[in-house]
């Protein structure tokens, strides 16, 4: 079992261009090991060419780990820190 949330807040510099700050946590239920919980923050830009396309870059930092998360960083450091790069298209 786990409860999941991403978060965005961004800041509208143009029609074009947003930057912002993206966090997600979650934490897991384990029936045969230790509960698990992850934080992560991070930089974002979203570059929207229109009302039907945007790319979104954003880097993900660890800020807290404890024991395992699926597909979570496995501790706090910036050698587990990864880009992301969202592509949104509206067809």
């Amino acid at each position: 079992s786990y409860v999941e949330d991403t978060t965005v807040y961004n800041y509208k510099l143009n029609k074009n261009w947003k930057v912002g700050v993206k966090s997600w946590a979650q934490y897991e239920y384990h029936v045969t090991d230790a509960a698990g919980f992850c934080l992560e923050v991070g930089p974002q830009l979203v570059y929207a060419l229109n009302s039907n396309f945007s790319i979104s870059p954003s880097i993900s930092l660890p800020l807290a780990v404890s024991n395992k998360v699926y597909d979570g960083p496995k501790s706090v450091a910036t050698d587990q820190a990864y880009l992301d790069i969202f592509i949104q298209i509206k067809i």
